[in-house]
């Protein structure tokens, strides 16, 4: 009876730890899309030496890229997210978990053959992919909360400048910039 009494409490203990631990795992819902957003702005430059400005209303200058819409993909899924996780999640970032934001930016070199022949056939040169990582939460990490987050892919792409037969001289080699943010990655996480 002793060892039968024994064991029960080894099992009753047994399940209190085992508790404890599923209680440090979160169970996370996803909901998101991944989506595409154009934006192009532009910028003349004077030359410093000649006082020229370098096409003001832009209307000889042809764009080859015409990008607009927006695209989406969702999707559901869900993972588990265990406390340690997050510990581990929190110190690596820095605990910037205190600020109830985390932002990453990574600074990628982004170089594809067919943004060389883009380059070479229209002047165009899209190089730099920089993506944008901010995630944030509201509340504790308690069943309830939910957490936000975003991926924003920024590409800024340089013209070339009008070759010296044109007669112009330009103080700096960028004609004309544009910034084309794209490839926004958007999802809720709900703690389950």
């Amino acid at each position: 009876m002793k060892k039968i009494s024994a064991l029960l409490l080894v099992i009753i203990i047994a399940a209190a730890s085992w508790g404890e631990e599923t209680d440090r795992s979160f169970h996370l819902s996803f909901e998101g899309g991944i989506g595409s957003a154009l934006n192009f702005y532009a910028s003349h430059k004077t030359d410093t030496m000649t006082g020229y400005t370098d096409n003001p209303d832009f209307t000889n200058i042809p764009l080859y890229i015409n990008l607009s819409g927006l695209y989406s993909l969702y999707s559901n899924f869900q993972i588990t997210l265990t406390a340690a996780d997050l510990f581990n999640f929190y110190t690596s970032s820095g605990g910037n978990l205190m600020l109830n934001t985390i932002q990453l930016y990574p600074s990628i070199r982004y170089d594809l053959p067919f943004m060389e022949e883009l380059f070479l056939e229209t002047g165009w040169g899209f190089a730099l992919l920089i993506p944008s990582t901010q995630l944030s939460y509201n509340g504790s990490l308690e069943p309830g909360s939910t957490f936000q987050a975003s991926v924003i892919y920024r590409f800024t792409g340089i013209k070339k400048p009008l070759l010296p037969e044109a007669g112009f001289r330009f103080s700096r080699t960028e004609l004309l910039s544009s910034e084309i943010t794209s490839l926004i990655l958007f999802f809720n996480i709900y703690l389950k």
